[in-house]
This record gives C-alpha cells, structure tokens and sequence, in this order.
C-alpha cells in the first residue's frame, strides 16, 4: 500500500508533454489504493471467509461479496469506487445467478 502511494505521489509531479498520462497512472493508483484499503477492511471483518478479499480484482470483489450474500456493502463499495450503474448492474445479475440466488434476483427484477 505504501509504495502505491509513493508511485501515485511520483505520477502527481510529472511535467511536460507525458504529464496528461502521469495524470491518468495517479488517478488508477489512488483508485487502486482506495481499492486495497476496501479490501483490507473486508478481510478483517470477515476473517474467517474462505477466501481473501485483498488482491481481486474491483469485479471479482463485488462477486464475491454478492455470492457470501453481504449486497449492502457490494453495493456501498461500487459507490466508493464510482463504478457505473449499468455495470454494477450487470455484475449484480451475473453474481446472483451464479451463486444460485434467485430469489434475490427475482426482488432485484420487481
């Protein structure tokens, strides 16, 4: 997490012509930080789940948080990271079905 912060910081004090893509690799560390942080929190309030949270990606995150049934905080985090609705949505239907939720899917349809 640390060196994250210290390549956005560097990305931040790019000049010139490359500084518009300096600007882009900050803003996607600090999303990925911000991402990180999420995680780490999810791991320490669910120590006991199968499988770690740290180190999926935003997608596999929100799956697996949608299949182990916590939708209010899938649905807090895709705020957080300013996901789309439309692709949060999408998710959601794809996670639900998976996971074999239908009832779920059923009230997220009515």
């Amino acid at each position: 997490k640390r060196w994250l912060r210290v390549a956005r910081d560097m990305f931040k004090q790019a000049e010139g012509p490359a500084s518009l893509d300096a600007e882009f690799c900050a803003d996607a560390t600090a999303a990925e930080v911000e991402l990180l942080q999420a995680q780490i929190a999810l791991d320490e309030k669910w120590p006991s789940a199968t499988s770690r949270f740290s180190g999926r990606s935003l997608v596999d995150t929100l799956c697996r948080l949608i299949e182990v049934g916590e939708i209010l905080e899938a649905d807090n985090l895709h705020s957080k990271m300013k996901m789309s609705d439309r692709r949060y949505w999408r998710i959601k239907v794809r996670a639900l079905a998976d996971s074999g939720k239908f009832e779920d899917l059923n009230m997220l349809a009515t």
